[in-house]
């Protein structure tokens, strides 16, 4: 069936970029050393996903959905994105300790995550928020 006739796609120069985004000074580096970290959330909650009680378990795939749409507004600099960074950062040490609650808590997995978190905060602080978002 005709959708009205002929269509004319326009050229578009080889050397002309469609879309690009600057993204945070530091940005690519930042979610470079974020990824294991949230691949270990990923592999934890799949493994013991069956002793794990569900609210546990819904609140630690939300926090991954949550730091994969930080990443993607970080990526795109947008304004949204480094508040949400900073939230799903200072959530997470309550998270692993939540976690752990049923078991013996464990101290040094709090303290770890508590530790990533402030090196996290303070790289986020000093490299991406300095620089103004560009879109909103």
């Amino acid at each position: 069936r005709s959708l009205g006739g002929p269509v004319q796609v326009p050229e578009v120069a080889p050397h002309r970029k469609l879309f690009e985004t600057l993204g945070y000074h530091g940005s690519e580096l930042y979610v470079l050393t974020q990824f294991p970290i949230l691949s270990l959330a990923v592999v934890v909650l799949l493994q013991y996903q069956s002793v794990l009680p569900k609210e546990v378990l819904y609140a630690g795939m939300a926090w991954i959905f949550i730091s994969v749409g930080a990443w993607a507004g970080i990526a795109e600099r947008r304004a949204w994105a480094p508040p949400l960074e900073f939230f799903r950062l200072a959530i997470f040490p309550g998270l692993v300790f939540w976690g752990t609650m049923k078991q013996a808590p464990s101290v040094g997995l709090v303290a770890l995550a508590g530790g990533l978190s402030l090196v996290s905060l303070l790289f986020l602080r000093y490299n991406l928020v300095k620089d103004r978002p560009i879109v909103t």
